[in-house]
C-alpha cells in the first residue's frame, strides 16, 4: 500500500512507493475531520497533541458503580444534579423511577436509618435511593443518560477510538464528537487507517484522492 508521509512543520507531501522518495507540492491530506476504517475505529484529526476529545453515544445507556451506604442505601445521581427520569438499572435490577415515592434521606447511624425506609424511593431533587443492599459494597448502574468516552490526540495530532464491547460502531450506531450533533456512523467517509510513529504520521494513499 502507499503511504504518505506528513509533517506538521512542512507544507509537503511525501510519497514512499517502491522504495523512492518523491516530495509533491501539495497541501497534507484534509484535516479536521473525522473518518473511520473498515472495523469502525475513528480517526479524528486537526488536533493538538495530548488534545482530548468527548464522545457522546446517544443510544448507549451511562453505565456506571456506586457504594452503598452504612446503612445499605444506594444513591444514584444524575450527571451535572440533573433529575433521573425512565427506567435505571441497580445490580442488574430494572427500576422505574417514575413509581417511586419521594422522600427524603434520614439519617444513618448504627447501619440503620432513623426513619424506616423499607422500600426504594426518590428525593425531591431527582436522586434515586435504592435500599437493602450490602453495606459499603459497589453496585453496578446504568441509567438512560446517554454514554460518553474520552480519547486523547496522539504526536501526530489524530485520536483513534476502537470499538469495543460497550461501543461496538455498528453501521446504525449514533456518534457525537466534542458537543456536535450525533451522526450515524455509516454517514461517515471511510478511508484506511493512518499510522502515527514517533511524531510523524503515515496516511494510505485514499487520503490524497479527496474521496
Amino acid at each position: 500500500m502507499s503511504l504518505t508521509l506528513s509533517r506538521t512543520f512542512k507544507q509537503s507531501v511525501t510519497v514512499l512507493s517502491l522504495g523512492t522518495i518523491a516530495v509533491l507540492s501539495a497541501i497534507a491530506p484534509a484535516f479536521a475531520d473525522t473518518y473511520r476504517d473498515t472495523d469502525g475505529t475513528l480517526f479524528i484529526t486537526g488536533l493538538s497533541a495530548q488534545q482530548e476529545v468527548l464522545l457522546t453515544y446517544p443510544d448507549t445507556p451511562k453505565t456506571s458503580s456506586a457504594r452503598a451506604s452504612a446503612c445499605g442505601a444506594v444513591t444514584v445521581r444524575g450527571t451535572g444534579g440533573v433529575p433521573l427520569t425512565g427506567i435505571i438499572k441497580v445490580d442488574g435490577i430494572s427500576i422505574d423511577t417514575s413509581t417511586l415515592p419521594q422522600q427524603l434521606i434520614p439519617p444513618c447511624a448504627n447501619g440503620a436509618f432513623s426513619e424506616s425506609r423499607p422500600t426504594n424511593f426518590k428525593t425531591y431533587d431527582g436522586q434515586i435511593v435504592v435500599v437493602g443492599k450490602t453495606a459499603n459494597q459497589f453496585y453496578a448502574v446504568e441509567t438512560n443518560e446517554q454514554a460518553t468516552r474520552r480519547v486523547r490526540a496522539n504526536a501526530c495530532g489524530f485520536a483513534v477510538a476502537k470499538p469495543n464491547n460497550r461501543f461496538t460502531h455498528a453501521a446504525s450506531s449514533q456518534i457525537g464528537i466534542n458537543q456536535a450533533a450525533p451522526v450515524t456512523l455509516s454517514s461517515i467517509t471511510q478511508k484506511g487507517a493512518p499510522i502515527c510513529r514517533s511524531g510523524t504520521a503515515y496516511y494510505p494513499a485514499d487520503w490524497l484522492s479527496g474521496s
